[in-house]
């Protein structure tokens, strides 16, 4: 994961294999684990997942 932007804070998340496409459960607790280690109090946060599929 890295951020990308700062207005909103956005962040983009790499995935690889699998399904894409983040459940909403573990996308609410990335949110809630970067709104208590940067004091993201009341900011709306962004998460885009980038996804790459296994290689062959």
């Amino acid at each position: 994961m890295t951020q990308v932007a700062v207005r909103p804070p956005t962040f983009v998340l790499f995935t690889a294999g699998g399904r894409p496409g983040l459940h909403f459960s573990y996308e609410r607790y990335l949110q809630n684990r970067l709104r208590e280690e940067f004091d993201f109090f009341a900011t709306p946060l962004r998460i885009i997942e980038r996804h790459r599929k296994g290689r062959k």
